[in-house]
């Protein structure tokens, strides 16, 4: 048994040993997959450097010039007269049984029209701040005009206009002789003519005056005779 159990043992030892080694293995090759997020990752740093474009440099832009007091107040003042006599113009083209009349309010929006937008546009490059709107004298005195009809609506919108025409180039030559910007100061000359048109259209149009006609094509005083 000795003598014969010798081979039996060193074939079980061989075996053992052949079972207990692994064949190597090959190394595992890299997908398709991983070579691409590897090229991505060597990539993304060169892209993001490319995308650095240094940015222009701006400059700030200065602020507006500071207006003084009366600067500031003219433009103010003028932008609620605007909007008080466009207001009442309206109506007078509604209302006014005259054409005279109505013709007068056609003109007087269309000039207060553009004279609005060339204000606010001179206001907002000063940095200026107007309203478009009436202050509270002027809206009552719109609300009185409402309920008018007829020749007593002729006679309170022309007392109206006569008075505000007549203030209205007492403020704008105020800001002409002593305006401290020049721009406003330019404003308020090249406007002057204009109001003056205005006010002398007011005139002839108000009773005692030759161009007054009534529906008829009389005057006033014509009438009363």
């Amino acid at each position: 048994m000795e003598g014969g159990g010798e081979p039996v043992r060193w074939r079980r030892f061989a075996l053992g040993c052949a079972a207990s080694r692994t064949p190597p293995t090959e190394p595992e090759k890299p997908s398709i997959m991983h070579l691409r997020w590897a090229f991505a990752v060597v990539l993304l740093p060169l892209v993001c450097i490319g995308c650095q474009v240094p940015r222009p440099v701006t400059k700030p832009i200065p602020p507006p010039p500071k207006l003084s007091a009366a600067d500031i107040g003219f433009l103010k003042l003028a932008a609620e007269d605007d909007a008080a006599q466009m207001q009442e113009a309206q109506l007078a083209q509604d209302r006014a049984p005259r054409p005279t009349l109505r013709q007068f309010a056609h003109q007087m929006i269309t000039d207060k029209t553009e004279n609005s937008r060339d204000l606010v546009t001179l206001a907002q490059n000063k940095g200026v701040s107007v309203s478009s709107a009436p202050d509270d004298q002027q809206s009552a005195e719109i609300q009185a005009l409402d309920p008018l009809r007829g020749r007593a609506f002729d006679r309170a919108y022309l007392d109206d206009e006569l008075s505000a025409n007549a203030q209205e180039i007492a403020l704008y030559q105020r800001e002409a002789d002593q305006g401290s910007d020049p721009e406003v100061k330019a404003f308020a000359q090249q406007m002057l003519p204009i109001l003056r048109q205005h006010l002398s259209m007011a005139e002839a149009l108000s009773p005692g005056s030759a161009r007054v006609l009534g529906d008829e094509g009389t005057s006033r005083s014509d009438k009363g005779m």
